[in-house]
């Protein structure tokens, strides 16, 4: 979460490729045996960071870090785990799957950003991308976890495939790049390009 610029060993952009990349490829490679299930259920925890940015499908890398901001990369990774449930909402409904993203808050003591946050480079960014209500909805672990398990075990939600939770409710308070099915099914093909693998449901 945040932090300098970074790539993973396959040169991808830290933060997407260990918030979104990764789990993409794995997630998939393992599809079969999510299916075999009675119940196939996925859940990709989000934030509402991915308000400060929308995925750069012609440039992820931010020119190999010469153009990065730290929040714009945290907030596409984020975004990229929205439509990511959402294509595998899309792709995989008919097959009885269900798969949502969350925001779990703002819990604090963990080891997620371990340089600390930047809070006047987050405002900024807000600013720019026009995230007006800015807020840091602090949570222990307890209440963190709450939408966590909503997301894995409520059948209510079942009629709800691919939305995004927020305090343990569906929530509508999504950016607009992270609503949109083009941008999941592009984002679904920059993957696959990433990885090397193509995934065809």
């Amino acid at each position: 979460m945040s932090g300098p610029f970074q790539t993973t060993a396959d040169g991808i952009e830290l933060q997407f490729g260990g918030n979104h990349v990764g789990h993409f490829l794995f997630t998939n490679l393992i599809i079969p045996k999510i299916l075999a299930s009675k119940a196939p259920r996925i859940v990709n925890v989000s934030s509402n960071g991915h308000k400060l940015g929308p995925v750069r499908f012609e440039d992820p890398n931010f020119k190999d870090g010469k153009e990065y901001n730290q929040w714009w990369g945290y907030g596409q990774s984020k975004t990229a785990n929205i439509l990511f449930s959402k294509s595998l909402a899309q792709k995989l409904g008919s097959k009885n799957l269900t798969a949502f993203s969350l925001h779990p808050g703002v819990i604090m003591g963990t080891s997620l950003a371990p340089s600390g946050l930047d809070i006047d480079e987050l405002t900024k960014r807000a600013q720019e991308v026009g995230w007006t209500d800015l807020t840091f909805d602090e949570k222990n672990p307890d209440e963190g976890t709450a939408t966590h398990v909503v997301a894995a075990f409520d059948p209510r939600l079942n009629e709800f495939n691919g939305a995004y939770l927020e305090n343990a409710n569906i929530s509508d308070d999504v950016a607009p790049w992270a609503t949109d099915l083009e941008q999941a099914e592009k984002l679904w093909k920059l993957s696959e390009k990433l990885v090397g693998q193509t995934f065809q449901y």
